[in-house]
């Protein structure tokens, strides 16, 4: 039997023979010397143009909702970074968003640009005021939004919206980075815009832009 084809198989011999060597049942593990099975790596979903278009026109309904998805689309910001941001990271003036890591990370400044500038202005000028939270984003009751919550709003839109794709709201974050590399953005600059570690990380949306290009190419061609 081939075990690389049955990796549940595997795993298993391979604890009874770890178990064995560890026991001095036996001298030597021979699985110790055979590679693992290598798992598949699917490509992370994006959004074509008139996908995400679709989702900002149903989403369009709501002031703080459509502000959500439009940072997502031109920002990359994370669910949880999007959640935490309060009043003071937003300055307007300078079309700027500071995305504050905690922890003695470095915190990190990403323009505000277009319609996502827009989008968020329109959303504060009438943002429900709130005593306790300072939150950007808050829930129906004044208090600040859970990721919970934003990551069903934008199921909800998926649906609404009729897209197909298994997406989440990781998706936009994928969306934003490979349209941002379809554009011209430097890899290096994306890098420090998603906040990546490795630059192998930011180079995957290299490939998922030929990937999405062909693609948009082909539900055009005649």
């Amino acid at each position: 039997m081939n075990v690389t084809r049955y990796p549940y198989y595997s795993l298993a011999i391979r604890g009874f023979l770890k178990f064995c060597k560890d026991n001095q049942i036996i001298f030597g593990n021979p699985a110790e010397t055979i590679e693992g099975p290598i798992r598949e790596q699917k490509d992370p979903v994006v959004l074509l143009k008139t996908e995400y278009k679709a989702l900002l026109q149903v989403a369009g309904q709501h002031r703080r909702d459509f502000a959500i998805v439009m940072l997502f689309l031109q920002t990359g910001l994370r669910v949880s970074e999007l959640v935490n941001l309060r009043l003071g990271d937003v300055s307007l003036e300078t079309k700027e968003l500071t995305v504050r890591q905690g922890k003695g990370r470095k915190d990190r400044v990403v323009p505000l640009v277009g319609q996502a500038l827009e989008a968020l202005k329109a959303y504060l000028k009438g943002r429900p005021s709130s005593l306790e939270y300072d939150h950007v984003f808050l829930a129906r009751n004044q208090t600040s939004m859970d990721q919970r919550t934003v990551r069903y709003r934008i199921q909800k839109y998926y649906g609404e919206a009729g897209i197909k794709k298994k997406g989440s709201v990781h998706t936009l974050r994928h969306t934003f980075a490979t349209h941002q590399v379809h554009n011209g953005l430097k890899i290096n600059q994306l890098k420090e815009v998603l906040e990546h570690k490795k630059m192998e990380t930011t180079y995957k949306y290299v490939h998922l832009d030929r990937t999405n290009l062909r693609q948009e190419m082909e539900n055009g061609a005649l």
